[in-house]
């Protein structure tokens, strides 16, 4: 069995050489890599084969995880979930423990504690099942 491997970008590391240090890039911003490139700062592209090869900061894209040719997950799609999680479970500690929750100061636009979960639980249903 001959399978060929697709060759993609993994992620991003950026070194400095000054430091010794290597991280790995979260922020991709072409502005501010270009700004860190010009201050010394190397960049090296990972490849899912191992492969790395140093690229300029210009030539940087968010990279998609990929898994079998599959996106695995992205991550504002991570971002959106957790924040609507937290959403939940800060509108159910004020249902529960209402001296834990802010008063708001205008009480015309202020919601119930059982609206807010509603509209919380709502929102991340939403994300959950997005075609319901």
């Amino acid at each position: 069995m001959d399978e060929q491997i697709t060759e993609y970008i993994d992620h991003y590391l950026l070194h400095d050489p000054i430091g010794n240090a290597e991280g790995t890039i979260a922020e991709y911003d072409t502005e501010k890599l270009v700004a860190a490139e010009q201050q010394g700062a190397v960049f090296i592209a990972v490849y899912n084969t191992g492969r790395r090869e140093i690229v300029k900061a210009e030539d940087i894209t968010q990279p998609q995880p990929m898994l079998n040719g599959i996106t695995v997950v992205q991550p504002l799609y991570v971002n959106q979930r957790t924040q609507a999680t937290v959403a939940v479970f800060d509108a159910l500690q004020s249902m529960l423990m209402p001296s834990v929750a802010a008063i708001a100061e205008d009480g015309a636009d202020a919601k119930t504690p059982a609206e807010t979960f509603e509209e919380a639980l709502s929102a991340l249903r939403t994300l959950a099942y997005p075609e319901e």
